[in-house]
């Protein structure tokens, strides 16, 4: 094929293509892994949502993977202290049902 015209090739440019949305659902899954905590998850549901039925899914999965774990890795390392990003208040300590009772009368 060609163009005649100056720039990449057809296949060039298909190529960079696909590789910028391979980038693209990379960067997805580490965001989505790093706020969830949840890298395999995040991984499965961007590769069955971005690829249903393809053979894209066996080049997907392992790049996706590779993303969400090392997102998850280093949030580890850059907030050592932080169990999750969602700050969740903690239930109220409550005595046993028989303390609460005689408290109340």
């Amino acid at each position: 094929g060609g163009g005649g015209g100056p720039g990449l090739p057809e296949e060039a440019a298909a190529a960079a293509g696909v590789a910028g949305s391979f980038a693209a659902l990379c960067v997805m899954a580490g965001c989505q892994a790093a706020t969830t905590r949840t890298p395999l998850a995040s991984a499965l549901i961007l590769t069955l949502a971005a690829a249903p039925g393809s053979a894209d899914l066996a080049a997907l999965l392992p790049l996706l993977l590779a993303s969400s774990y090392a997102a998850v890795g280093a949030t580890a390392l850059l907030l050592p202290q932080a169990r999750s990003f969602f700050a969740y208040p903690a239930p109220p300590q409550r005595g046993p049902v028989g303390e609460a009772r005689r408290g109340a009368v």
